[in-house]
Order: structure tokens, then sequence, then C-alpha cells
């Protein structure tokens, strides 16, 4: 049995127990990968970063600051997680990133990170735009462009274009607010086939601020 104080945040139950309990791990608590894409699929997947930040400070918005070594560690987790669970996708909507710098490294690292280990470089390359969240963190897509031909890049990207960064909207007390803390980011693309198949796509990615304790 456990006994401790019982919380309840971000729609779960959490027991603090006053002991330490016993944990036995058996291997059914490991991550479960996403299915592997097969030839003719698609791979598309959002990953939510976790208010992913650098070991830079940046005055404009107040974040926390990660030692290198935390940043290191961070940036080798995502790597893995990206490679060997979700499988590069051939677009990845990324959220809670801290800004374009941080999503190249990230990009770069994978990239690094592929050839090291002996898997095909997926040649990420990284989209985000800046909005307005206070907390200084923005979506954007990681996007794969290996060739599956001769000069022919697995994604073809098009427009890229953030919606609504500027829109405001009348509160019910009559005050006026931005809309979007984090506009949604728009991105229009071609996937490439070896065989030389081509699939149009819009992808969209939004990851709206959390508006706790908010009754309007």
């Amino acid at each position: 049995d456990v006994t401790g104080p019982l919380d309840y945040t971000f729609r779960r139950y959490t027991l603090y127990p006053e002991a330490t309990p016993a944990v036995e791990c058996d291997g059914n608590d490991a991550p479960t990968p996403a299915a592997t894409p097969l030839a003719d699929d698609i791979n598309i997947a959002t990953y939510n970063l976790q208010r992913f930040f650098d070991d830079t400070n940046d005055p404009a918005i107040g974040e926390p600051v990660l030692t290198s070594a935390a940043y290191d560690k961070r940036l080798n987790k995502a790597s893995l997680s990206i490679r060997n669970y979700l499988h590069f996708p051939d677009i990845l909507g990324a959220v809670e990133v801290e800004n374009s710098a941080v999503l190249t490294t990230l990009a770069n690292r994978i990239n690094a990170d592929a050839v090291a280990n002996g898997q095909p470089d997926p040649r990420y390359v990284a989209y985000l735009m800046e909005g307005n969240d206070v907390g200084g963190i923005d979506v954007g897509f990681l996007v794969k462009t290996a060739d599956v031909a001769a000069g022919v890049p697995r994604v073809s990207v098009g427009a890229v274009a953030q919606y609504g960064k500027d829109t405001s909207w009348t509160e019910p007390g009559g005050n006026t607010s931005l809309l979007n803390d984090r506009p949604p980011l728009l991105m229009e693309a071609v996937v490439n086939f070896a065989d030389g198949r081509q699939f149009p796509l819009t992808s969209i990615v939004v990851h709206s601020r959390s508006l706790n304790g908010n009754e309007t």
C-alpha cells in the first residue's frame, strides 16, 4: 500500500508517496515506437518538445537558460526519439520550440546522428516563424529533403506561411488582445517517390496556449 497526497494537474491525478515506493521495471513501461512506414507510405508526425530552450539567454523573453550539458542531452533525446521511435518523419510538426535557431540546431543534430549511427541522412531542414507567446515558444516544421532520385528531394517545399499573428479579438469585458499566442504555421509541399509519383499536400501545425482558469 502507498499513502500520500493526491494532486490533480493537467487532467491527470498524481500520488506523491510519503515513502519511497518499490518499482519493478519489466519492459512494459518502455516507450512504444510508431508503426514503421512502408514503401508507399508518407510519414507525417507531430512532436511536443516541451519548452525546448537552448543555452543562450534571450533577455526579451525571460526564458529558462539551460547549461550546455543539459541542452546537449535534450538534443540527444529528441534525436533518438525522431530517428528510432518516429522513424524519420517526412514532415514533423514541432511545437514548443524557442526559435528558428534551436529548431535548426535540432535538425542538424538529427542529420549528424543519423550518419554517425549508420542510418540514412534525412537532411532535415527547419521552418519556424516567431509568434507572440509570452513564454517564448513557437511552432515549426522539420522537413526531410534527402534525395529519393537524382536531384529529387523526398519533400519539395512550396509556401510556408504564418496565419493570424496580428489578429485581435474583443474580450467580454471590452478589452482587446491578440488572438493567437502561437500563430498556426501552414506549409504547402509535395512528397516525391523514387518512381516519379508525387503527392501534394498541405500541412498545418497548431498548438494553442493553455488557458487554465479562463471562464470566458
